[in-house]
């Protein structure tokens, strides 16, 4: 992904049915419940990344993820950064 900013390829999800479908409170308690595993427990970077990408699927706007969004916003990286130079956010993707 160049320093555009490329999108976030994400793999095809399973279909679930609408009525087993969870509703947004469910999915931030199973990320809630994930982040707090000890695996991220002194993992802020990795936490910082899952809640990030988590948090723009439940809301809908995961199809908008970049390389360079979640550098910035997730990743703490100044807004003029390469992500040519920096490729940061892809290996934790």
């Amino acid at each position: 992904m160049g320093s555009t900013g490329g999108s976030v390829s994400l793999a095809p999800q399973p279909s679930i049915p609408p009525e087993r479908e969870p509703d947004v409170a469910q999915k931030r308690q199973a990320l809630d419940e994930v982040l707090q595993s000890a695996p991220f427990l002194r993992a802020e970077q990795q936490r910082s990344f899952l809640r990030y990408i988590c948090e723009m699927e439940i809301s809908g706007r995961g199809a908008e993820l970049t390389e360079h969004q979640i550098g910035v916003e997730a990743l703490g990286r100044p807004a003029g950064y390469s992500t040519g130079e920096d490729g940061c956010p892809a290996p934790r993707a």
